[in-house]
C-alpha cells in the first residue's frame, strides 16, 4: 500500500453544512471526485481504464482513499452579502448567543443564501438553524492518501500541488472561498514565496491576477467588487464586458429586460442587436426588480438537455497578498444560444453571443482596473 502525505494550507474560510461540526474541514468525497476527474484528464479516460486504475464499475473514480484531519483552533464566519454596519454587532450578539460560537462577521462578501434566513436582530423570523457559517483552521490540515497501485500513486503525487493551486471547495468556491494550497508534501517542503507560487501558476497558464492583501474581509469584498464590475457594473456605469460587446455592435440583454418589466431605456443604451451577454460569466435565474416587486425568469427550451446552471468561469484563487484569476472553457453550448425571458404577462426570446465574438484572454486584457495585473509581472 502507497501513503502519500500532505499538509496544506487555509487561505480562505470555507463554506460547508458541516461547518458547525467540531473538527470541520475539507469534504474527501469533493476533494476526491474533483482530484479524480483532474487526474483522468491529465492522462485521458481510455488510459485510466487500460491501466485498470479506476474502480470497478466506477470508470469515473479512481481506486484510492482519501482522508483529513486538522490539528490547530478554528475561526467560524457568518458570510453575508451586505450587512447595514448597524446591524453587524446585534446579529454577532444573536449568532453567538444562538449557536454558541465564536463567531466573525464576513461582509460585504459575494455569499447570499443567509440573506433569506436573516431579516433582522432580533426578528422572530431568524433561521439561525438554517445558516451556513465559514471555517478556517489555523494550524495545520493533514491529508493522507492510500494507494494499492504505485504508478497511480506517482501520477497523485505529482499532480497534487496543481491541483489544489486551480481549485477552491465548498459553497461559493468560484468567489473565492474555500483556497487551499499544499504546503508540505510527503515531508518535503513546498516553496510559498510569492515568486515560486507566481511561476508555478504561471507555468499552468494562470495569467491573470489582482493586488490584493493578506486580509479575508478586504479579498472577498474585492472579488465581489471586481466582479461586479466586469460582469454588471453600478447604474448609470458600463460594465467591462457591456462595453465589450459595445466595440462588436452587441447591446446587453438589459434594455429588454427593463422593457418587460415597464421600465424606460437607460442613459447610453445602443440600438445594436441585443444579446444575453452576461450569460458568457455565469448564467442567472432570473432579472429582479425589488423597487416594483418584479422578476423576470430565465429558462431555455432548446438545448438538450435544458441549460439550467452555468456558474461564473471565472475561479478567484486568493494566495497570499494576490488573487489569481482562473479562467475555465466556456462551453461550446453557452454560445448562440437561445433563452427565454418571461414575465407573468410577456415573453421574449433571446441569445447568447456567438463564440466568433468573444475571446476570454482578450476580454481580461480588455479590462481597465488599477488593480489587475499580468502574472509575469510577479516573476
Amino acid at each position: 500500500m502507497k501513503r502519500i502525505e500532505f499538509k496544506l494550507r487555509q487561505h480562505t474560510p470555507i463554506i460547508h453544512f458541516q461547518a458547525k461540526d467540531n473538527g470541520a474541514t475539507l469534504r474527501a468525497s469533493e476533494v476526491k471526485s474533483k482530484l479524480d476527474r483532474y487526474i483522468i484528464s491529465k492522462i485521458g479516460s481510455g488510459k485510466v481504464e487500460q491501466k485498470g486504475w479506476h474502480i470497478p464499475g466506477q470508470k469515473s473514480a479512481l481506486h484510492y482513499k482519501l482522508s483529513f484531519h486538522v490539528e490547530g483552533s478554528i475561526k467560524y464566519f457568518l458570510p453575508m452579502n451586505n450587512v447595514a454596519e448597524k446591524f453587524r454587532n446585534a446579529f454577532l450578539v444573536e449568532a453567538n448567543k444562538k449557536l454558541s460560537l465564536p463567531i466573525e462577521m464576513l461582509s460585504p462578501s459575494p455569499y447570499f443564501a443567509n440573506e433569506d434566513k436573516l431579516k433582522k436582530p432580533g426578528s422572530g423570523d431568524n433561521k439561525w438553524d438554517e445558516v451556513r457559517l465559514a471555517t478556517q483552521i489555523e494550524g495545520d490540515i493533514y491529508g493522507e492518501i492510500l494507494c494499492q497501485n504505485e504508478e497511480l500513486s506517482k501520477m497523485i503525487e505529482s499532480h497534487l500541488q496543481s491541483f489544489f493551486l486551480l481549485h477552491n471547495f465548498g459553497a461559493r468556491q468560484s468567489k473565492g472561498f474555500g483556497s487551499y494550497t499544499v504546503r508540505l508534501l510527503n515531508d518535503k517542503p513546498i516553496n510559498e514565496d510569492k515568486k515560486s507560487i507566481a511561476q508555478k501558476m504561471y507555468d499552468l497558464r494562470v495569467d491573470n491576477c489582482l493586488k490584493s492583501r493578506v486580509d479575508v474581509h478586504h479579498q472577498l469584498s474585492q472579488i465581489q467588487r471586481f466582479h461586479h464590475k466586469l460582469k454588471t457594473a453600478a447604474n448609470g456605469q458600463y460594465s467591462e464586458l457591456r462595453q465589450y460587446f459595445h466595440e462588436k455592435a452587441i447591446e446587453w440583454e438589459k434594455p429588454l429586460v427593463r422593457e418587460m418589466v415597464g421600465l424606460g431605456k437607460e442613459k447610453g443604451t445602443k440600438s445594436y442587436i441585443t444579446m444575453y451577454v452576461r450569460a458568457l460569466l455565469g448564467l442567472h435565474g432570473q432579472f429582479e426588480f425589488p423597487q416594483l416587486n418584479r422578476r423576470v425568469k430565465v429558462s431555455n427550451q432548446v438545448a438538450n438537455p435544458p441549460i439550467e446552471r452555468f456558474a461564473s468561469p471565472i475561479i478567484y484563487k486568493p494566495i497570499g497578498d494576490i488573487i489569481y484569476l482562473i479562467l475555465k472553457d466556456i462551453p461550446d453550448e453557452m454560445f448562440d444560444m437561445e433563452f427565454v425571458l418571461s414575465t407573468e404577462m410577456r415573453e421574449k426570446r433571446v441569445r447568447t453571443p456567438k463564440k466568433a465574438t468573444f475571446d476570454f484572454e482578450d476580454f481580461m486584457a480588455y479590462v481597465q482596473d488599477k488593480n489587475i495585473k499580468n502574472t509575469e509581472e510577479l516573476l
